[in-house]
């Protein structure tokens, strides 16, 4: 390892300091959000030996490499073979017998990070000297350690509290194992954020009020407290971890039928009560404040010996003694087949160690044959043994045991991903976050097998014995797992598919790795089209595995395409860098999206993914949807015809945070946070932009301004935009500074006074009719704020200083002062003088603030005459002087700053930072980290190669049954969540059928035409010409059942849009009864179509375009109104 390598691998150990910018805090920003600084910096003083470099072990070695812990050594003294390609990505044609498997990937897994040392071992890794030099080994395949040095390696490590891992794949099953020794220590079983609330009440006997509609506390959690203020009450704030309970209260309903009452208990959801209320005492009164924050318990956990749980998986865990060993799957999970899973892998292990350390021979009978003897052999002598201390079955599934044997020499692309990115994972867990698997994790895919035997339906049989392919005997290819496992014939298949990756990020590039060894569009007809618009970023580079820092600036479609194809030669890659929406159907068009075999979704929001959706459904394509989230991931497998797409789910209401709360009441950090990113869009990006408008073209900037909704607000534009033209007028260093002067006050100390002012600490709420007292304004959520007063030898002051100052600097082109010091005597020899408060005109803006919060003034209207009479007056002055007075030839343009969240040396996280602390600090608020900061105000959602790897290889294992003609109930999507080690695997949902429903509106039942129709069909005219509307009326008449349109509109409009004013209707026939619209009616029904669309909807989103799409109401031949899918009217 080089020294400039040593170097970085020891400035990133210690540079994970959340309130300090550093490339190492930047680099790892996203997984940092998912693991916390605590797990990073554990993480870098960690070293990790993989064993094995096939599939899996390359997977979790590159994995890890990204998370940055201290090293990564790997061991494989194989030669690499041709086979190992369609697996190793690392691996090319010439290292085949030349070089071995070890040798041929470390300089390229020592490219993914600088930070970790990558090392190659050699020889003997069973020896205690070799094993202890590591916190973590993990096995990746037995191909050359026989039984007795696997349980050999996993002795050492437990001696030596070394974590010990085992994943393996073999043919279309995955086997995990974990040992984290005798004692392992989970500080946090499932990574989320403490549940922590604002107090609004304690009562003497201790129930406690939050304010918020659920606490999501259990019987038996413990909680801190803190700020809490009274008698007795503050007692809590020294208390330590305070156990709660649940509260409940009767409910009393009338039962109808029973003619009686009837009693019920239900749980209060925002309150709780003190398990020993003893400890606020019998004179409690609590007088506002407190925060009450989760205890996370920590748990301790027992991992048995691997001897000791090939024996006996399900060790003390009651629940998989009596259902099984899990298996993701749940239906497989209760029908036992983790239990034959493992005691397949047991035979396997045995059959290796009768045979030279040699897995049974591919499509083997008679090897799997013996495979079956070995496995039924150890269940007999499990028996003897006893359920409490052996797995066994009452009769061992031959077709599960046989079906691993005949192809457990072969390995698919997709179990690799899956599996590497799960035992990476389980490397995190060593330091106590999340909650490892315990201890067994056995899954399959049998359904991917060739079988001849069928049910009586005429459907495959998922768990007969399968029969390899005719032609599935491997040729000394890339290819030839796949080829061992599908044949010959599937193989070309994929070879020669076409399809749309839209993305090139974290999946993007986990996807395009998995088509590089696939195969997918390698053949001459075959092509993969990928595009992003995104240029790589440094934060990229922890998850983002095919870029490098050489990389950084440049577009990620080229990157990742150049980078896929070093993998596999003969991939046909076609790049773009476009965004996928209607502005870009010229390039996507029509005849795109009709030519494409399939779309691969690699995106990262919801907007994107409906439009993908919409043009699959459109053109009968399958989709392959996933997504991820910290270490949590979903897939979802959209088929035409056959399931839901994406769009038919129901969108989840995400909430957010209330205007007033941002603006006035903040009482957590999060608020002050998401307060302080728009206080930079206004005053850095927005501000100039308009500045430059007035500058450029001054009579668009008046027009804009007097489009205001009200004369106050336009008074508010037009003040602002002369304070900073006069404020700019001097460009220096000094004038950039008494402007963030002004912004300090105007934000820390004025807007709290004048708050203040008009809500005094002693202020009471009283009820708007009948004027009695409710209480303390400032009590539960609502803290009263305290006023600042600049000083520049308080740090936070100084950094709100100097990172404004110099962000108006960079504004207005001047050199910023980067040296604190330096700034802060500068700041101390402008001697500025804070304003006098003058007491304001009118109150704070409280218009969507809660009504008892709005003081009660019987001449309020009078007051909102008046000061709308004088806003008038001022907008007409400051009109006159953008007119008439202001000279703009002698304005010079600013420069607008956008905010970018992954340049340390911008200043613009800094400001974020410091404005949110200031504003804390204003409402007493527990302050901020700068990466927590960065995470919220920067929009980061916590990401993790792991969870990317694990997800993306699901999905491609589920790619595979897209061609063998499988029953829908074959296919799986999946919810994962690594940190709480959860695998779900369920069934697709099938394609939701129009059914007939009751119409409020219409007071009538609306049935569907035809009966069952989908999100998938349309109504087709097509063959007619471009029609009339009264033509395509007909038309549609005449091609679907005789229904009658009695409203059109472009398709995608809402009833709602239409009622609101957002869109037009093409047609209704309620027109031709409207004596004023009679008239036109009649001449709309003679009218062009296409033309009548254009005009009401503008030009078509392509040139190529040769049909429209409409949505709308009908009638049957009886006059009934009935529903009937979207309508695809070609005029050409």
């Amino acid at each position: 390892m080089s020294s400039s390598s040593e170097q970085k691998r020891d400035e990133s150990a210690g540079a994970f300091d959340e309130n300090a910018a550093s490339k190492a805090m930047d680099r790892y920003s996203r997984q940092i959000a998912a693991l916390g600084v605590d797990t990073m910096q554990n993480m870098s003083k960690l070293n990790v030996l993989v064993l094995g470099l096939k599939g899996v072990g390359v997977e979790t070695a590159k994995n890890l490499i990204l998370a940055g812990p201290r090293g990564v050594a790997v061991w494989d003294d194989n030669s690499v073979a041709i086979a190992d390609l369609g697996t190793n990505f690392y691996l090319t044609p010439e290292d085949v017998g030349k070089k071995t498997r070890a040798e041929a990937c470390v300089e390229k897994l020592s490219e993914l990070n600088p930070y970790v040392n990558v090392e190659r071992v050699t020889g003997d890794v069973t020896s205690s000297d070799v094993l202890t030099k590591y916190g973590c080994v993990v096995v990746t395949h037995t191909d050359s350690l026989s039984k007795a040095q696997l349980l050999a390696i996993n002795k050492t490590c437990r001696d030596n509290k070394v974590t010990f891992l085992m994943a393996l794949t073999y043919g279309v099953t995955g086997v995990f194992f974990s040992d984290f020794g005798d004692k392992h220590v989970i500080t946090d079983s499932d990574g989320e954020p403490k549940k922590s609330h604002v107090i609004e009440n304690i009562a003497a006997d201790g129930v406690v009020t939050i304010a918020g509609k659920r606490h999501g506390l259990d019987d038996g959690d413990r909680v801190t407290f803190e700020e809490v203020e009274g008698a007795g009450v503050d007692a809590l704030n020294k208390a330590g971890a305070v156990e709660i309970k649940r509260v409940y209260s009767k409910v009393s309903s009338w039962d109808s039928k029973k003619q009686k009452k009837i009693e019920r208990t239900m749980q209060i959801f925002n309150k709780f009560r003190l398990a020993d209320p003893s400890i606020i005492g019998d004179d409690a009164n609590w007088t506002g404040g407190g925060i009450v924050t989760e205890v996370k318990p920590k748990q301790e956990v027992q991992f048995a010996s691997l001897e000791d749980a090939l024996a006996n998986p399900a060790g003390d865990d009651a629940m998989q003694r009596m259902l099984g060993l899990r298996h993701p799957d749940q239906s497989r999970w209760m029908t036992g087949r983790a239990n034959h899973l493992h005691l397949a892998f047991v035979a396997l292990l045995e059959f290796a160690a009768r045979h030279d350390g040699q897995l049974p021979a591919l499509h083997s009978a008679d090897d799997a044959k013996e495979c079956v003897t070995i496995a039924q052999e150890i269940n007999e002598q499990n028996k003897k043994l006893g359920a409490d201390k052996a797995l066994s079955v009452e009769e061992v599934n031959a077709a599960v045991v046989t079906n691993v044997a005949l192809y457990a020499r072969a390995e698919l692309p997709g179990y690799s991903a899956f599996l590497g990115g799960v035992a990476a994972q389980e490397v995190v867990k060593r330091f106590g976050k999340f909650t490892p698997i315990h201890q067994w994790l056995h899954s399959d895919h049998f359904e991917l097998l060739h079988r001849t035997a069928t049910l009586e339906d005429g459907k495959f049989d998922k768990d007969a014995v399968s029969v390899p392919p005719a032609d599935a005997k491997p040729e000394g290819s890339r290819y030839d797992h796949q080829i061992a496992i599908f044949g010959k014939a599937f193989q070309e298949q994929m070879l020669n598919q076409r399809w749309f990756m839209v993305g090139c990020g974290a999946l993007g590039c986990e996807y395009l790795k998995g088509f590089a060894l696939m195969g997918i569009g390698a053949g001459p007809k075959g092509s993969v089209t990928l595009t992003d618009m995104d240029r790589i970023e440094l934060s990229n580079l922890s998850r983002q595995f095919l870029f490098r820092a050489h990389h950084v600036g440049k577009p990620k479609s080229v990157c990742g395409s150049e980078v896929a194809k070093s993998m596999n030669p003969d991939l046909n890659i076609s790049t773009y860098e476009l965004k996928v929406w209607p502005g870009t159907e010229d390039v996507f068009d029509d005849e795109f999206w009709d030519g494409l075999t399939g779309v691969w979704n690699a995106l990262d929001n919801v907007i994107a993914r409906k439009y993908t959706d919409s043009k699959c459904l459109l053109h009968g394509k399958p989709l392959l949807e996933s997504g991820t989230q910290g270490t949590k991931a979903n897939s979802e497998i959209i088929l035409p015809h056959k399931t839901v797409s994406y769009s038919d789910n129901k969108d989840q209401d995400t909430g957010g945070i209330a205007a007033c709360t941002l603006r006035n009441f903040p009482h957590l950090i999060e608020h002050c946070i998401e307060w302080a990113r728009p206080q930079f869009e206004e005053a850095f990006e927005q501000a100039p932009e308009q500045f430059n408008m007035v500058v450029e073209n001054r009579d668009k900037f008046l027009a804009q301004v007097r489009k205001e909704t009200s004369e106050a607000a336009q008074r508010e534009t037009l003040e602002k935009m002369k304070a900073l033209i006069e404020s700019t007028q001097e460009r220096t260093l000094e004038s950039a500074i008494r402007i963030a002067f002004d912004g300090f006050n105007k934000q820390f100390r004025t807007r709290i006074l004048d708050l203040t002012h008009f809500f005094p600490e002693d202020e009471r709420v009283k009820d708007s009719e009948t004027g009695a007292d409710l209480g303390p304004f400032w009590s539960g959520h609502k803290r009263f704020p305290q006023a600042a007063e600049l000083d520049p030898s308080n740090e936070l002051h100084l950094s709100f200083m100097q990172n404004a100052a110099n962000l108006y600097a960079v504004m207005m082109g001047v050199e910023p002062e980067r040296d604190p010091a330096a700034f802060r005597a500068k700041l101390e020899a402008m001697k500025l003088e804070t304003p006098e408060w003058q007491v304001p005109k009118k109150g704070p803006n409280m218009d969507d603030d809660e009504s008892d919060d709005k003081k009660d003034d019987d001449n309020d209207d009078e007051a909102k005459a008046d000061d709308g009479e004088e806003d008038a007056r001022v907008v007409k002055e400051l009109l006159d002087y953008f007119e008439n007075k202001l000279d703009v030839s002698k304005l010079k343009p600013l420069v607008p700053t956008e905010f970018e969240k992954d340049d340390d040396t911008n200043f613009h996280i800094d400001f974020v930072t410091a404005a949110s602390n200031m504003r804390a600090w204003n409402y007493r608020i527990k302050q901020a980290s700068r990466h927590k900061c960065k995470m919220i105000a920067g929009r980061i959602i916590a990401a993790l190669a792991t969870t990317t790897a694990m997800v993306t290889g699901l999905v491609e294992l589920e790619y595979y049954k897209l061609f063998k003609e499988l029953p829908l109930e074959q296919y799986f999507n999946a919810n994962v969540n690594l940190a709480v080690s959860n695998f779900n695997f369920f069934e697709v949902s099938p394609a939701i059928k129009a059914k007939a429903d009751f119409d409020p509106v219409m007071q009538a039942e609306i049935r569907p035409v035809p009966d069952g129709f989908t999100s998938w069909d349309k109504i087709v005219v097509q063959g007619k010409g471009d029609l009339t509307l009264q033509q395509l009326l007909d038309a549609i008449s005449e091609v679907h059942h005789g229904v009658v349109p009695t409203l059109l509109y472009k398709f995608g409009l809402s009833k709602k849009d239409i009622d609101e004013g957002k869109g037009q209707i093409l047609y209704t026939d309620s027109d031709a009864y409207n004596p004023k619209k009679k008239e036109q009616h009649a001449k709309n029904l003679a009218t062009n179509v296409r033309e009548m669309y254009i005009e009401k909807y503008g030009p078509l989103q392509a040139k190529s375009r040769k049909y429209l799409l409409l949505e709308g109401d009908f009638e049957d031949a009886d006059g009934e109104q009935v529903k009937c899918p979207k309508i695809q009217y070609f005029f050409a």
